[in-house]
């Protein structure tokens, strides 16, 4: 809902005479949008595209109630697992005192990084866009 509510804010402050233009020039409504409207609106979709992927990459709280089968899990739920059956191994046969430093940090920062690099790989090529998105909404001098 976030995302359509300034998508639309967006494509209303564009000004009418772009598309008036476009209309005495012969082009009919999907033309303009093909044509005029969705190549100026690259900025915003790409970041919206950016926001979107990084907010469903990084979700799992969807796959533990709706996913029943294993192979299917998200790669967050998977990377969880990995966790806690390293704990739990690792616990059997431990004295108390070892059991709070369980895994390292070097266990977790692994799966950090194994989590963002899809993201990271892909940000280079929307930063362009990124930068003019984050700026719509800008106060102008």
């Amino acid at each position: 809902t976030f995302y359509m509510l300034v998508m639309r804010n967006y494509f209303r402050s564009l000004p009418a005479e772009i598309e008036e233009s476009a209309r005495i020039d012969g082009a009919n409504e999907i033309t303009v949008l093909w044509k005029i409207i969705l190549p100026i609106s690259l900025p915003v979709i790409a970041t919206f595209l950016l926001f979107f992927t990084v907010d469903r990459w990084g979700e799992w709280f969807n796959g533990v109630l709706f996913i029943k089968t294993m192979s299917k899990r998200p790669l967050q739920m998977v990377l969880r697992s990995i966790l806690m059956s390293l704990s739990n191994e690792a616990a059997v046969n431990m004295p108390p005192e070892l059991k709070k430093n369980l895994y390292g940090d070097s266990v977790k920062m692994a799966c950090v990084v194994v989590v963002m690099t899809p993201i990271m790989l892909a940000y280079p090529f929307v930063q362009k866009y990124f930068m003019k998105g984050i700026m719509i909404g800008a106060v102008k001098n």
